[in-house]
């Protein structure tokens, strides 16, 4: 019975200042700037080298299904 009395009885405790100007809050939204600024430059260097990747596969696989070809043809 105590116990209830003195929880309902207990002053709240709040946060001091507003939760926006936290060093938390300021912190984590200048990481993610930080990070879509990087992604951004990153993100075109990275596909164009993929499409250059994918690019020379494919030639080299046009290769070798042609002497393939040819072989089996003249066999």
């Amino acid at each position: 019975m105590t116990l209830c009395w003195n929880i309902l009885t207990s002053p709240s405790a709040f946060a001091a200042g507003d939760i926006k100007d936290s060093k938390l809050v300021t912190g984590t939204e200048k990481l993610i700037g930080d990070v879509t600024t990087w992604l951004m430059i990153l993100a075109p260097i990275v596909s164009g080298l993929l499409i250059i990747y994918f690019c020379i596969r494919r030639s080299a696989a046009d290769e070798m299904d042609t002497k393939k070809c040819c072989a089996r043809k003249y066999a």
